[in-house]
């Protein structure tokens, strides 16, 4: 389909190569998923003030990323454009999903278990929905995402309680850079896509 042909329009997003062998393609694939999950439940538990969409920003960055690079595998090249409308297609990136978020980064201890639950949650679930969108041989028949996110994202949460461990030890050796990165964000020393991309560089 050519919403998945690389536009410079769109932005690259992933240099990632194609793998041919399936086995290994789809080891991969779990490895990066996973990565990307761990990371985004990190931020997901990051509380902070006057900051929290900072954190949902990166976040929404990663799943973009990573819907980019499991296209990749695929050997389609799948450019921001094309990655923001399979993010909004399962119901991701949008106002009111950001709004939840950050409500619920206002409440101290439990906003940051429901932070990291969600954010892990949805990335986990995006990365299988998207994995099984290419894997069918039809990229473009996006219709049924939404339903199909909403199933995998239920598994997904129950994936949360087996790496909880593992995000948490994410966060603690991610803290210091999460810190610094965000007081040159508030200070106006990086912007947003410089924040992001280098919140990525962490994965």
């Amino acid at each position: 389909s050519r919403l998945f042909v690389g536009r410079a329009r769109g932005g690259e997003l992933s240099k990632v190569s194609s793998i041919q062998d399936a086995f290994a393609r789809a080891t991969e694939i779990e490895s990066r998923i996973t990565r990307y999950s761990v990371l985004s439940g990190a931020l997901g538990a990051f509380p902070i003030p006057g900051l929290a969409i900072a954190t949902d920003l990166a976040v929404i960055a990663l799943q973009l990323k990573m819907i980019s690079d499991i296209g990749g595998f695929f050997g389609h090249k799948v450019d921001r454009q094309a990655a923001k409308s399979l993010l909004y297609g399962v119901g991701l990136g949008t106002g009111a999903r950001l709004a939840v978020n950050n409500i619920a980064k206002l409440l101290p201890g439990w906003g940051s278990v429901v932070g990291a639950t969600t954010s892990f949650a949805s990335t986990f679930a995006l990365g299988k929905v998207i994995e099984k969108l290419f894997a069918s041989g039809d990229p473009s028949a996006t219709e049924a995402l939404r339903t199909e996110f909403k199933a995998a994202e239920a598994v997904a949460r129950s994936v949360y309680a087996d790496q909880k461990d593992v995000i948490i030890q994410s966060q603690r050796a991610n803290k210091s850079a999460f810190d610094a990165l965000t007081a040159d964000l508030k200070a106006g020393k990086i912007t947003q896509d410089e924040f992001d991309a280098k919140v990525a560089e962490l994965a």
